[in-house]
């Protein structure tokens, strides 16, 4: 395996052995220096070591007092659910074996084994980074390995994400936030960032939608001289019933009003007129979105050809030809 051969080519070799893995350094914060795992589940290696055994050792080092886990942390953590006594694992010459060495060792086994997360991806370039890489090391030598887009911004970013507070580290984690969207909470403040996220995900809103609200957002609460956590909040509690499409309009007219008291008195006096020109006529205009264009959209819902002329001929009344007009002019006077 291509992790052997990192140590082979050093001179060095591997022994493979039973070792008691109460002699291996697994529960203390240091455990886990060389891994890059979040939040591991460890449930299905669990029930596929109980089923089959420890399939690929893990690779350790020894250290003073006990043996240090290069490769395959989740696996001796599975090994102690189980209750396993002694497991068989590969010793590494610790001699000369430095710390980065023993990050590239784990960065292989990780591309045997699994895809990483973006999360763990971001620990993995930060324990990089920790051992002296500089960002041009880190895009030319590690992103490849982890599969990252050919951008250094999008690495700068990335690089940047363990600063995120845990809630949004397990939403990336558990692919319940787009790591795009992750990085446009980067540059927030962290209480605002939080309240932000939550409402993000309350929303259910997609990196366009997040794109959009977060400097409308930020640039409403600076005009209304507000606290941005607080703001946000406040549209939080207005947004806080109806399906999440429904919460995420609620939301985008809340900011309208704030950030754009004439268009929104403007889109009240068309929707007013709307509704006044459709009652009983199984018909609904609508006006283009922030009223941008000189364009009407006029949906009409007929069971019968009857129920469709007579539509069409209450449109076609004198009074009903003044409001459509009506209509047009609040358009005319926001394009």
């Amino acid at each position: 395996m291509q992790y052997f051969a990192f140590v082979a080519s050093e001179g060095k070799e591997m022994e493979y052995r039973l070792l008691k893995i109460a002699n291996i350094l697994a529960n203390a914060p240091e455990a886990a220096k060389f891994s890059f795992s979040f939040e591991p589940d460890v449930g299905a290696l669990t029930a596929s070591i109980q089923e089959l055994g420890l399939i690929n050792p893990p690779l350790v080092k020894k250290t003073e007092h006990k043996y240090e886990i290069i490769c395959g942390f989740n696996r001796v953590q599975a090994c102690f659910r189980l209750g396993i006594p002694e497991i068989p694992v590969k010793v590494a010459d610790p001699v000369g074996l430095s710390d980065e060495k023993c990050l590239w060792l784990s960065l292989v086994d990780s591309e045997w084994s699994r895809r990483l997360s973006p999360v763990e991806q971001a620990i993995a370039l930060q324990k990089f980074a920790a051992v002296g890489y500089s960002i041009e090391r880190l895009f030319a030598e590690i992103a490849p390995h982890l599969q990252l887009p050919q951008s250094r911004r999008h690495l700068e970013n990335h690089l940047r994400l363990t600063t995120l507070e845990p809630p949004m580290l397990q939403a990336i984690h558990r692919e319940q936030l787009r790591v795009e969207q992750a990085f446009l909470l980067l540059d927030v403040e962290p209480p605002a960032r939080l309240a932000l996220f939550d409402l993000l995900q309350a929303c259910k809103a997609n990196l366009n939608e997040t794109r959009e609200l977060i400097p409308t957002i930020l640039d409403v609460a600076k005009m209304k001289n507000l606290e941005p956590a607080q703001y946000i909040r406040q549209l939080e509690a207005s947004a806080v019933s109806g399906t999440f499409r429904h919460k995420l309009q609620v939301l985008r007219d809340s900011l309208v009003k704030s950030r754009y008291p004439a268009l929104s008195a403007a889109q009240s006096q068309f929707d007013n007129l709307a509704g006044a020109l459709t009652a009983g006529h199984n018909c609904k205009i609508e006006a283009p979105r922030y009223l941008e264009g000189d364009e009407i959209s006029i949906s009409i819902r007929a069971k019968s050809p009857e129920q469709l002329e007579d539509v069409l001929r209450k449109l076609s009344r004198p009074e009903s030809s003044d409001k459509i007009r009506s209509l047009f002019s609040i358009l005319g006077g926001h394009t």
